[in-house]
């Protein structure tokens, strides 16, 4: 009996330690659905606009919800007073004169401890005593009393490569502020390029083996060509959050776990184009399809 009761208090100091350091997240689930495009092209790997060239992203992060505050304990054994609550200043006034009494005695027959203590306290603190500084307020979720926001993930910077004559990969997703690595990986020079509204660059010759870096600040769709082969071609996107995925060749995905809330889902695919739902995440996780 003696262990069941140590475990339990170990396991409500574990709870209460994380609340203190605001550990306590909000309950997370995942939205996950499938891509499907006409004809056989979603359901094969090779297809060369098939499904998996889609990118699914989120057109916007919302903010995290307050958390539900929870009705304060009421004590034990100490009747919720009218008085008291309405105010205090009426409640000391309604004190009776026999717990007066009894006070200004025991206040009597201990003056002189009293007395002494204070006078120590007083010496103590003339001597330079550190003062006591309040504590800075926290920020943490718990401390708040708002809902964690999202963990967003992290995505490597992205490389588009010419090889063997063409650019691979076709479609290179990133976010607003990434950058692109352009790596000629052929025997031959290209030049890269892009006339799109969302980003204008011109990177010039690459002789074999060389590599250049361009930005992404615009979301929006870039269409990548080269100078010297006309029929080489590719596309950054830029999504507008860090929350996007590829589907698999099959058409399937999965978002990294979300608060509940209302979300803007949307897919794009550089040969059927933009498609978009609003889901509401409950905790349970929600699915949702993209048929093109």
């Amino acid at each position: 009996m003696r262990s069941v009761l140590v475990g339990i208090y170990r396991g409500a100091a574990c709870i209460a330690l994380a609340l203190l350091a605001g550990c306590a997240t909000a309950p997370v689930a995942v939205i996950h659905g499938t891509v499907a495009l006409p004809g056989a092209r979603s359901r094969t790997a090779s297809g060369a606009r098939g499904a998996s060239e889609a990118v699914v992203y989120l057109e916007a992060i919302p903010a995290p919800a307050p958390a539900k505050k929870s009705a304060p304990p009421v004590p034990v054994g100490k009747p919720a007073s009218s008085s008291t609550a309405a105010s205090g200043t009426k409640g000391k006034a309604a004190t009776s004169k026999p717990a007066a009494a009894q006070t200004a005695h025991s206040k009597a027959t201990a003056s002189k401890p009293t007395s002494s203590k204070a006078a120590t306290s007083a010496t103590t603190a003339s001597k330079g005593a550190p003062p006591k500084t309040a504590k800075p307020p926290s920020t943490s979720a718990a401390a708040t009393g708002r809902s964690a926001a999202p963990a967003l993930p992290h995505h490597p910077r992205s490389t588009l490569a010419f090889e063997a004559g063409v650019m691979l990969p076709h479609v290179v997703p990133v976010t607003v502020g990434d950058s692109v690595v352009f790596v000629n990986k052929d025997q031959r020079f290209h030049s890269a390029f892009s006339v799109s509204p969302a980003k204008k660059f011109d990177l010039g010759s690459l002789r074999p083996g060389a590599a250049r870096l361009a930005s992404f600040d615009r979301r929006g769709v870039v269409r990548v060509f080269c100078k010297l082969h006309p029929d080489s071609s590719a596309f950054v996107f830029v999504s507008p959050t860090a929350v996007w995925v590829r589907p698999d060749a099959a058409g399937a995905f999965a978002f990294p776990p979300l608060p509940p809330g209302s979300y803007d889902v949307r897919v794009w695919h550089p040969v059927y184009g933009d498609r978009r739902r609003t889901v509401v995440l409950p905790e349970a996780g929600a699915a949702v399809a993209f048929d093109y």
